[in-house]
């Protein structure tokens, strides 16, 4: 229904609806994806080895944080 409505030019009164619950999704994915990168960084420290543990640990936390940011994210309408 909305590739139709979106072919055509006309407004679909639920678009937004979805585009919120995917983007909470995404952001959800990406937290849950943040906390277990952080989690097994932070177990397998010494197998690791410090740079790449450091490293991963650094990339779990920038998914989280994205990951909440897209989660507590308004999206405007124009």
């Amino acid at each position: 229904m909305w590739v139709v409505a979106a072919l055509s030019g006309r407004r679909v009164v639920g678009e937004p609806l979805l585009l919120i619950l995917m983007e909470r999704l995404i952001g959800f994915i990406l937290l849950v994806t943040g906390i277990i990168l952080l989690y097994g960084a932070h177990t397998n420290q010494a197998s690791l080895g410090g740079a790449a543990a450091s490293l991963f640990i650094t990339m779990g936390v920038a998914l989280i944080i994205l990951g909440i940011i897209m989660l507590i994210s308004r999206i405007s309408e124009s």
